[in-house]
């Protein structure tokens, strides 16, 4: 069963994990990708606490709105866009899968 209040603070602790994880990036770049951590932090980010997650549907209704305009865009930040990109466009159809009880 959908609940808002679960999703929204499962994306608000992702949200914060991948900024903790991108700062740590930045002092110590080691082999992690860098871009995918930021687009993590960038699509959670814009997830939590918002009108959409009040229901299942609105929330797939928006998902399906960033894939199709491709946001959240990459920061001037980003190493490089097209990686940004990618993995992106991967977390959310990942979510979309999620979410979409016709894919389940």
């Amino acid at each position: 069963m959908y609940d808002e209040g679960s999703v929204s603070q499962e994306f608000r602790a992702l949200a914060e994990q991948a900024d903790r994880e991108f700062r740590d990036f930045l002092h110590d770049p080691r082999d992690l990708d860098g871009d995918a951590i930021l687009a993590r932090s960038c699509v959670y980010g814009y997830l939590y606490a918002r009108y959409f997650l009040e229901s299942n549907e609105l929330l797939l209704n928006e998902l399906r709105w960033l894939q199709r305009s491709g946001r959240p865009r990459a920061p001037a930040h980003a190493c490089s866009r097209e990686r940004f990109e990618r993995a992106r466009d991967v977390l959310i159809e990942s979510l979309i899968e999620r979410f979409d009880p016709a894919r389940s």
